[in-house]
């Protein structure tokens, strides 16, 4: 029996609920009949045409399917998505039967596969209707008018000056004359009587010796400090959520570095965050990182085998992963053996 690949995608025209099952390494090159059973690597149970996981075999139909660079895409619906989503830390083997032969392959589940009760909480944008074509008009002509000078405000006329009071020519000697005499007066007397005053002492002005008063200025108190939002894919922003899901999405959008993936990945396992750290492991193996492609693949072969979020190890899962890390670092002869004693036990 033929190993494929077997890699579960959302589906992005019918949404959560939906998916498409590609296969890779088959034999089929020609659309026909096809039928395909899942069971679960833990227990050997097979997905049911109720949806639920019985001990006999079940064989489904793909709802629609189709052959292209040597992938074979199979459409399926909600009774498969749902029971794949319902336990997403159990690991799905996938039998196909072709034409004239027959495959099999672990399922790998991407990290955008959503089940159909999500369609609530994002429900797929329909497209949008494009406009009815509307007939050219002829935009009628305008006659050029010409506008006519504005015409200039007449100024107003300034205001009669106001005329001058009329002096009186005698009122003014008259003033003058009588401060001089006052004047007059006052010197007199202030020579005839207040000189010869004894004791007359001239007081100069006191002068306060009080030094000013220093008004405190208020106090600063400094504001503290922020906190610091945590990184999308740091240990920090996992334990801030119980969304395992929405971390996951904002993690990988991130663009995290091979430390930070391995670190979320220690305090995943920690907390038994088994589903988000098998889908961190193989987002991230998938898009080029060698680095954890190669520890995924070692996860799952039987000399490195560990437990913990892993219940069994699996030789084929860890051929899949050796040979995605062997596409970046083919010149790894040890792993390279490695993967050619797992496929040949």
């Amino acid at each position: 029996m033929k190993i494929i690949k077997a890699n579960v995608l959302p589906d992005p025209v019918q949404g959560p609920g939906y998916a498409i099952i590609a296969l890779e390494g088959s034999s089929i090159e020609s659309a026909g009949d096809l039928s395909f059973s899942i069971a679960r690597n833990q227990d050997g149970r097979f997905l049911g045409a109720n949806g639920q996981w019985e001990p006999s075999e079940t064989w489904h139909e793909p709802q629609d399917q189709q052959i292209e660079g040597g992938i074979v895409r199979c459409w399926v619906g909600t009774l498969i998505v749902d029971a794949l989503l319902a336990n997403p830390q159990m690991q799905y083997r996938i039998l196909v039967k072709g034409m004239e032969d027959t495959f099999q392959g672990i399922m790998r589940l991407g990290t955008e596969l959503y089940p159909s009760t999500a369609r609530m909480a994002s429900p797929v944008a329909a497209a949008p209707t494009p406009p009815e074509p509307v007939a050219d008009e002829v935009a009628p002509e305008v006659a050029s008018e010409v506008t006519p000078d504005p015409i200039p405000e007449p100024t107003p006329e300034p205001p009669p000056p106001t005329p001058p009071p009329k002096k009186n020519k005698f009122l003014l000697p008259l003033i003058l004359g009588l401060v001089l005499l006052a004047l007059i007066g006052a010197g007199l007397w202030w020579f005839l009587f207040a000189a010869d005053q004894p004791g007359a002492e001239t007081v100069a002005p006191s002068t306060s010796t009080e030094q000013p008063i220093n008004v405190a200025e208020p106090e600063v108190v400094a504001e503290p400090d922020s906190l610091a939002t945590a990184a999308p894919c740091s240990v920090d922003a996992l334990d801030q959520t119980d969304d395992d899901i929405a971390y996951l999405q904002r993690c990988v959008q991130s663009a995290p570095s091979t430390e930070q993936v391995f670190e979320v990945i220690a305090a995943g396992k920690a907390a038994q965050k088994c589903d988000l750290i098998q889908r961190l492991y193989a987002h991230a193996a998938q898009t080029g990182d060698s680095a954890v492609a190669l520890a995924y693949a070692k996860e799952f072969d039987p000399l490195t085998f560990s437990g913990g979020c892993f219940n069994a190890p699996e030789p084929e899962t860890a051929v899949y992963w050796y040979e995605l890390y062997l596409q970046q670092k083919p010149d790894d002869t040890a792993i390279a053996a490695r993967a050619k004693s797992l496929k040949e036990e």
